[in-house]
């Protein structure tokens, strides 16, 4: 989750006739609905503080998919882009099939709540589109996600990285601890405690590590203070 976004414009209008957009966006991963946000028009710069509010909340993604509509190609979201180390992925005219997580999305919301509903405000039409859009995130399992909903899979995943990562530390843990030659040093008794690899700020401090490994093998250096008197 996180690592791709996809973002696209819908259209729709009010009871009396009124035209709005609506920006959607979907997390290509978990599918997870971020964003379903109407209004009148949108320009650029809305664009921008829409995914800025995002990342506050979410973190931000290594890349954005869009199409090459009016508000996504412009200075404005490639400078966005650019100080936020974001990757924008624009498809090309005429090929929808390249953005196609969010193309589903957004033809499962427009039959399921455009298409459903009178909208008599722009009031009206956020807390229809917000609440359709929690609805589907926590009450709707698909059966690309192993039948969870969108939201069960996104922690499911989440859970799943931090796992992978405490077995990657490990991994170079006994790494570090083979290429200083201690493991041979604990197997044959003459080292009797593991130092420290890491402190408490969970970042890697091997020279304890190191120092340990260059300690002399005289088996009274490695007694207690008790046992040396």
């Amino acid at each position: 989750p996180n690592d791709c976004w996809a973002m696209d414009f819908m259209a729709d209008s009010l009871c009396d006739g009124r035209s709005f957009r609506i920006l959607t966006r979907v997390d290509g991963h978990s599918r997870e609905s971020l964003a379903t946000v109407p209004r009148p028009s949108f320009r650029a710069q809305q664009v921008v503080e829409i995914l800025h509010g995002l990342i506050q909340t979410r973190g931000k993604p290594h890349a954005i998919r869009c199409d090459n509509g009016p508000e996504f190609p412009g200075r404005v979201l490639d400078q966005w882009a650019y100080w936020h180390d974001v990757e924008l992925d624009c498809s090309r005219p005429g090929k929808p099939t390249e953005n196609a997580s969010i193309e589903a999305f957004d033809a499962r919301l427009r039959a399921e709540c455009l298409n459903a509903s009178w909208f008599f405000s722009m009031n009206d039409a956020r807390a229809r589109l917000e609440s359709w859009r929690q609805d589907d995130n926590t009450a709707r399992p698909h059966s690309a996600l192993g039948h969870l909903t969108p939201r069960a899979f996104a922690r499911q995943a989440h859970e799943a990285r931090k796992i992978a990562e405490k077995l990657d530390q490990l991994r170079g843990q006994v790494h570090l601890i083979r290429c200083l030659g201690l493991w041979e040093r604990i197997r044959a008794g003459r080292l009797q405690r593991l130092p420290m690899l890491h402190g408490t700020d969970g970042q890697w401090h091997p020279d304890g590590a190191r120092a340990a490994s260059q300690e002399p093998t005289n088996p009274q250096c490695l007694c207690s203070p008790r046992e040396r008197g």
